[in-house]
């Protein structure tokens, strides 16, 4: 188990790179790597944030719904996919799901 979170570490520091130096095919393919290894809400962030800077929105929204799907009762995934929506210019939709995760802040 080690040596696969030291693996996924390493790649997660390689596709952030490639995040900050707009290399986002590239970041991509190396947190669809990553998620094949480990189905985590960090890696799902990545690669919907590398998705979204390629214009390829339904990829992007796909993913941050399974963050959600995956763990329905984190506020914070909540706030990443409104995060996500308000980027595009859904400012409604956007509010709907940072009153979402409003509500699940004051419940937990």
């Amino acid at each position: 188990m080690k040596c696969v979170l030291a693996a996924l570490g390493r790649i997660l520091s390689n596709s952030n790179v490639y995040l900050e130096t707009e290399q986002y095919k590239k970041a991509e393919r190396v947190f669809s790597e990553a998620l094949q290894i480990k189905a985590s809400h960090i890696v799902r962030l990545g690669l919907a944030r590398a998705y979204l800077e390629q214009g390829k929105l339904e990829e992007a929204e796909r993913t941050r719904l399974a963050n959600i799907k995956n763990r329905p009762k984190k506020s914070e995934r909540y706030e990443a996919y409104a995060d996500l929506l308000s980027d595009v210019g859904r400012d409604v939709d956007a509010e709907a799901m940072y009153q979402k995760a409003r509500e699940l802040r004051h419940v937990n």
